[in-house]
């Protein structure tokens, strides 16, 4: 019967976008033996697209011609066409919006030949596009989006006529194609269907004796990943705690990562539960000198294992908690909250402290060098000895404040509160000129 010389397939890739091909041989058609060039608008979707392929019998060749469709309308407008013409082809919905045509015949049903080129359609431009070609020419195969954005296409009829057990992967990032793992049964027209799991299931077609097969095979793609991670101080303190954060990307589904210090195993920190891309664990070291902390990440099916480069972590012996005697150059305390804090002989050499509160702080011969504290509340503070050589304190409260033998020399005092404060002179001026009385 006629019926049987004519192909059509439809392949649904997404809620939005359908591609149909249609094979019209010369000698079948709508009934009145003429060939097929009318399409059917699908099932109700907001857009579809149709790739049409057609044979006549007075001239044998196929069409490349693509026609967009739209469900609101009814009707069908054309688009850019293949650079290709081709049929039994796949197409698929790749996450950026654009469509990866694969494979397929190029010439009549008597005369055909599966060929390896793929082409992307770009449905804001309308046109296609050349990507990387298949490694062994398909048709009959199948092509499943992977939950990496990758297209895996399995099996199919090569250009020998012979069915293949061979799979492929395409990566819409570089546009390439890469060889995996192997059908264990050569098989086209089979179905393939991607399970919440991730992994893809193959079952049935035919194989080279065009015989039908019941057998079935799980394909589970494999992710690289890559892990990082990092730490909430460094350098850090003897037996403080630190927070420590291993990332991994892509996001995996699940999974875990263990932290080790200097190799060992840091106790606290094994099979932490990856939560989205990250984990994070708290440790204490118990060592100054220099740890370099690893984070190893494993466990969620189809994504590979990946170690951290190693974290150079310094600890030292000093708390910083009262900041007495610590180095803070060029820190910046922006908007911090020292109230109360012991900055006895810190070396605050060009921090910035904009606005930070440092009432009743013991900033005694503190070197504040260069230091920006412009708009800082030093009520009360002790800056006995400090040097503020060339620190702007342009609007600082300094009510209150001991300056007494600070060093003060090129020191913006401009519109400072100096109320009750006595000057590094013991006067209510200073050699340079400032008024310790009142706003300058």
């Amino acid at each position: 019967m006629c019926r049987n010389n004519v192909s059509r397939w439809t392949h649904q890739i997404s809620w939005a976008i359908v591609f149909t091909l249609s094979l019209m041989l010369g000698a079948c058609g709508g009934g009145d033996g003429n060939p097929i060039t009318s399409a059917t608008t699908p099932a109700p979707l907001a857009a579809s697209v149709m790739a049409a392929s057609t044979v006549s019998a007075a001239t044998p060749s196929l069409a490349a011609s693509v026609k967009a469709a739209s469900t609101a309308t009814g009707t069908w407008s054309p688009t850019g066409s293949l650079a290709t013409a081709r049929w039994v082809h796949s197409a698929t919905l790749l996450p950026s919006g654009k469509v990866l045509v694969v494979g397929g015949y190029n010439s009549p049903y008597n005369s055909s030949v599966s060929i390896s080129s793929a082409e992307v359609y770009d449905p804001a431009a309308g046109t296609w596009s050349a990507t990387g070609s298949l490694a062994t020419a398909r048709t009959y195969h199948t092509a499943t989006l992977l939950p990496s954005g990758k297209v895996l296409v399995v099996g199919g009829y090569n250009s020998d006529m012979a069915a293949v057990a061979s799979a492929e992967v395409y990566d819409p990032a570089t546009g390439t194609w890469s060889a995996t793992g192997s059908l264990a049964a050569v098989r086209h027209s089979h179905s393939a269907t991607l399970l919440p799991s991730g992994k893809v299931l193959v079952a049935g077609g035919y194989n080279y004796s065009a015989w039908s097969l019941s057998s079935a095979e799980l394909y589970e793609s494999v992710v690289a990943t890559a892990t990082t991670v990092t730490a909430s101080s460094n350098p850090a303190s003897l037996n403080l705690p630190v927070t420590l954060t291993a990332t991994v990307t892509p996001t995996p589904s699940g999974g875990t990562v263990s932290f080790t210090d200097n190799t060992s195993p840091i106790s606290s920190c094994q099979a932490v539960p990856l939560v989205g891309a990250s984990a994070t664990c708290m440790v204490s070291f118990s060592s100054t000198g220099a740890h370099t902390v690893v984070a190893t990440y494993s466990g969620a099916s189809g994504f590979t294992s990946s170690a951290s480069p190693g974290l150079s972590e310094v600890v030292t012996s000093t708390h910083c908690q009262s900041l007495a005697g610590c180095t803070l150059n060029k820190l910046d305390l922006s908007g911090a909250d020292l109230t109360g804090a012991n900055l006895t002989s810190s070396n605050l050499n060009g921090v910035t402290a904009s606005g930070a509160t440092l009432a009743n702080a013991n900033l005694s011969a503190a070197n504040l060098n260069g230091a920006t504290l412009t708009g800082a509340n030093l009520t009360g503070a002790n800056l006995t000895g400090a040097n503020l050589t060339g620190a702007n304190l342009t609007g600082a409260n300094l009510t209150g404040a001991n300056l007494t033998a600070a060093i003060t020399t090129g020191a913006k005092f401009n519109k400072v509160t100096w109320s009750n404060t006595t000057c590094p002179d013991g006067s209510n001026s200073d050699s340079h000129g400032n008024t310790c009385v009142g706003h300058l």
